[in-house]
C-alpha cells in the first residue's frame, strides 16, 4: 500500500475518518483541497466527452470511480489507477472492473487493441513530465487501443493563458507544448 498521504486523505474522506482537511500548498498560497466536489461529486450527464466514448473503454488514472460508475452503465469500462487504495474505494462504490496498473506501461496488464475509447480527465497526462514521456505514453496508449479508437485526454496546456488560473502554476513549466490531441492518436 502506498504512504501517499494525498490518496490517503481521498480514501479517508470515503470512509469518513479524515480528521483535518486536505491543504493544498505553493509556496505561501494554499486551498482546501474540494475532495468531494472533484472526485465524489456526481459525473456531468450529458459532459461534451460522453459522446466520443465507446466500450471497452479504459478509464485512465479513474481514481474513486466517478466516471467509471457512469460509464459501466453504457459499455464495458475498466477503470486504472496506481493506487491500490484507490482501487479498494472504487470497488466499495460498486465498479465492476478496477484495475491497479501503471497507464505507463498499458501492455504489461492489457493486451494490444483492447479498448475502442481511452478517458482520462484531470491532470494524468501532465505526469508524463516532458515531451519524450508523452510520445512515449501516446504510443503505449496506441498500442492499447484498436486502430479506430478514440481517446479523450483532458489536461491543462501549459501555453495558454487560462492555465495562468491553474493552481501552483509556473510559467517557466510552459515551454512544453503538449501536441494536438484532438485530432487523435495515430500508429
Amino acid at each position: 500500500m502506498t504512504a501517499d498521504p494525498f490518496v490517503r486523505a481521498i480514501r479517508d474522506h470515503y470512509l469518513d475518518t479524515r480528521e483535518e482537511p486536505l491543504i493544498d500548498r505553493d509556496g505561501a498560497d494554499t486551498r482546501e483541497h474540494a475532495i468531494e466536489e472533484w472526485y465524489f461529486g456526481p459525473h456531468t450527464e450529458g459532459a461534451w466527452r460522453d459522446r466520443w466514448m465507446r466500450g471497452p473503454l479504459i478509464d485512465l488514472g479513474a481514481g474513486v470511480g466517478r466516471d467509471a460508475l457512469y460509464n459501466q452503465d453504457r459499455f464495458e469500462t475498466v477503470a486504472v489507477d496506481e493506487s491500490q487504495h484507490l482501487i479498494e474505494v472504487m470497488r466499495d462504490r460498486g465498479v465492476g472492473r478496477a484495475v491497479h496498473a501503471d497507464m505507463f506501461s498499458l501492455l504489461e496488464r492489457f493486451d494490444r487493441d483492447r479498448f475502442r475509447s481511452a478517458h482520462a480527465i484531470g491532470t494524468q497526462v501532465g505526469l508524463a513530465a516532458s515531451r519524450a514521456g508523452i510520445r512515449s505514453f501516446l504510443a503505449e496508449l496506441a498500442a492499447a487501443t484498436t486502430s479506430d479508437a478514440t481517446a479523450v485526454l483532458d489536461n491543462y496546456d501549459p501555453v495558454r493563458a487560462a492555465a495562468e488560473n491553474v493552481f501552483a502554476f509556473r510559467r517557466a513549466h510552459a515551454r512544453i507544448r503538449l501536441p494536438r490531441l484532438s485530432r487523435g492518436v495515430r500508429r
